[in-house]
């Protein structure tokens, strides 16, 4: 076996084994078992810290410094008016998709293109990659995107010239560099769920990136007053052409209407035809006429009545009203009372009776005179009545002929007049929206305002060493407990004997340390056991005293040393073993019985002359073949000559024999 380089540890068949030991293990959480794990690989974890931050500090102190100036515009919710008039453009809605609008206006290429136009930033060596002479600094040299060449780096995505097709000409090459350079500094987002926008600008230079997110919020409300000032001229041209038309259709269809009224005799008058307009009055004057018609038969007929009836006639409302029919009965009554005072004094036949008697004759006379003519007026009136009606009825009903022979053409009239009245309404619309866009180009705001306009920053924006050599303290640490676990789990020996005993299910009596200079320094002059740890003698220690421990009653006297492949460490430990015990004055004998591959020759300096094989074939004796380590005194047997069959010789009769021996 090679002496330099074996571990005390199991084969990697074992360690693929021990998998699910190790695992179960982790998954229990073991804090002292976590805090030994981490201790142990303390190294790794402070140079992972270490390197890790030292490279976030050295590319900190390269990057460039950065000012950020932010300006901050509103979105007006409620727009002032001060005369109720629709806009041709009409104010921006607060929700969020006009604020998503809005940002994109602002970070667009032909606002971007109107502040590198005022602000002459074609010239800003900071803008434009044709003036600007890099620096060679760390970031360059570390940087391995810029050693490949320049199609392999556009392929993978690093374009030193921002994707900008070299065919296109320099002027408009330089300033499309110029415009991404820009946007990539621009940075424009809403403040949280109100309607304000921020405008956010980074610069090497503090003053200029607060004079950059200035101008934009200027600009951006210049664009807006000119987007409305457009839209309004457009408007107003396109109205002032379409009116021209209108104008003449409305002419047109007026003239139409007329020709045509005329043509078809169909006179108007207050907003009416002549014919309708008499038809109405004629009906209204037939329906009074047979209104007084039936009022008078009605009278009349009561008259009648009361002819019949016994002083029926004096209750008539005309014989009631009459003033000479009042002014006969007042005399009446007169003679009345001077018949009654007569009466008294003269009888009947007495010439101032006869003549009193005479004149109230006389008087009612006249008063039923007074009457009939009444009654007869009645009967009059009846007649006139009647014959009015029947005139009216007859000119109404050639008048309702004429009538309905002009209806026919008024209902092409009433086609020509909707045409007409459609085409002056729409006309009319268009003149006062004409009007309207007109007085508007005064009357023109924007709807955003600047609430707060960037002021030159003082303190730098990027690189925060504090904040990234944080970050990278907290990062490296991850990243090397990362690699601890890793590394645990990818280790293939065993940390405990509790890991040895839960995967073989028999007691284990130790682990032993590796040792890798074990070998150099046992060949070595001037070597001695103390000289190795006090770790790996203290384990070897242990070992052998958990051996003889194992049965105090009957201790073991043949221990045998072995493992599944080679380079496990059964060499080292076997020599240890019998060092040990040479060393503390106890008699033992180290036989090698490795007959394919013997390391112990080597391993503790001693010639590899005949031994093991030759006892047992006969040629030698023990006593022949047996050796002395000088330095402790260890008594060697080595394996001996190269046999045919080694596991026949190891299990033979005079092998056993040997051991008992």
């Amino acid at each position: 076996m090679s002496q330099e380089g074996e571990r005390l540890a199991p084969s990697k068949t074992a360690a693929q084994t021990a998998g699910p030991a190790v695992a179960s293990f982790a998954d229990e959480i073991d804090l002292r078992a976590m805090f030994r794990t981490f201790w142990r690989r303390k190294y790794l974890l402070l140079g992972t810290i270490t390197t890790i931050t030292l490279i976030t500090l050295v590319l900190v102190v390269q990057l460039a410094k950065l000012y950020s100036a932010e300006a901050l515009v509103a979105i007006e919710s409620q727009k002032k008016q001060i005369v109720q008039i629709e806009e041709v453009m009409p104010a921006l809605a607060a929700d969020l998709a006009t604020i998503e609008t809005q940002i994109e206006i602002l970070r667009s290429r032909a606002l971007a293109g109107k502040v590198i136009k005022r602000l002459k930033l074609t010239e800003d060596p900071e803008f434009n990659p044709d003036l600007r002479k890099e620096k060679p600094g760390i970031l360059s040299i570390i940087n391995p995107l810029g050693y490949l060449p320049p199609d392999w780096a556009a392929w993978l995505g690093y374009d030193a010239d921002q994707g900008v097709p070299s065919e296109m000409p320099a002027a408009e090459r330089s300033r499309e560099l110029v415009t991404d350079a820009f946007l990539k500094k621009l940075s424009v987002r809403p403040r949280g769920r109100s309607y304000v926008i921020s405008i956010e600008f980074d610069s090497e230079v503090p003053e200029k990136a607060a004079l950059i997110a200035n101008t934009i919020s200027d600009l951006y409300l210049v664009d807006q007053l000119e987007a409305k000032y457009e839209a309004t001229r457009r408007a107003a041209a396109w109205l002032s052409e379409r009116l021209g038309g209108l104008r003449q259709k409305v002419l047109d269809a007026e003239n139409a209407v007329e020709a045509y009224r005329a043509k078809a005799g169909l006179v108007q008058g207050k907003g009416v035809t002549v014919i309708s307009q008499q038809l109405s009055e004629l009906n209204t004057a037939f329906v009074t006429a047979r209104a007084d018609r039936a009022g008078t038969e009605a009278r009349l007929r009561q008259v009648e009545q009361l002819v019949k009836t016994p002083n029926g006639i004096e209750s008539l409302p005309e014989v009631l009203g009459s003033s000479l029919i009042i002014k006969l009965r007042e005399q009446e009554i007169v003679l009345l009372r001077d018949e009654a005072a007569l009466s008294t004094r003269y009888g009947d036949r007495h010439p101032k009776m006869i003549n009193v008697h005479a004149a109230l004759e006389d008087l009612r006379d006249k008063i039923q005179s007074e009457v009939d003519k009444i009654v007869k007026g009645l009967a009059n009136a009846a007649d006139m009545a009647r014959a009015r009606e029947g005139s009216l009825q007859k000119s109404l009903d050639e008048l309702r002929d004429e009538a309905a022979r002009v209806n026919s053409s008024e209902v092409r009239l009433r086609e020509l007049q909707r045409d007409a009245d459609a085409n002056n309404a729409l006309y009319e619309a268009f003149l006062s929206r004409f009007k309207e866009t007109t007085e508007q180009e005064g009357l023109q705001q924007p709807d955003v305002r600047v609430i707060s306009r960037a002021a030159i920053p003082t303190e730098p924006s990027f690189p925060k060493p504090a904040q990234f050599v944080g970050l990278a303290f907290v990062g490296s640490v991850l990243v090397g407990v990362l690699l601890i676990i890793v590394l645990e789990r990818l280790d293939s020996g065993f940390r405990s004997t509790e890991q040895v005993e839960r995967l073989s299910g028999v007691p284990a009596l130790g682990l032993v340390p590796t040792v890798r200079s074990l070998g150099k320094a046992r060949v070595s002059s001037g070597f001695s056991i103390e000289k190795i740890g006090a770790p790996f003698n203290e384990a070897i220690r242990t070992l052998r005293t958990a051996l003889f421990l194992s049965d105090v009653d009957n201790p073991p006297k043949v221990i045998l040393i072995t493992s599944s492949i080679p380079q496990e460490g059964k060499t080292v430990l076997a020599a240890w073993l019998g060092l040990q015990a040479a060393h503390l004055k106890q008699k033992c004998l180290l036989i090698d019985c490795d007959l394919r591959r013997s390391g112990l020759p080597k391993f503790l300096g001693l010639p590899d002359n005949p031994g093991l094989v030759d006892v047992l074939s006969g040629e030698k004796s023990i006593e022949e073949v047996i050796q002395t380590e000088e330095g402790t005194g260890l008594q060697f047997l080595p394996a001996g000559k190269e046999a045919p069959s080694p596991a026949d010789v190891l299990g033979s009769q005079r092998m056993k024999e040997l051991l008992a021996t």
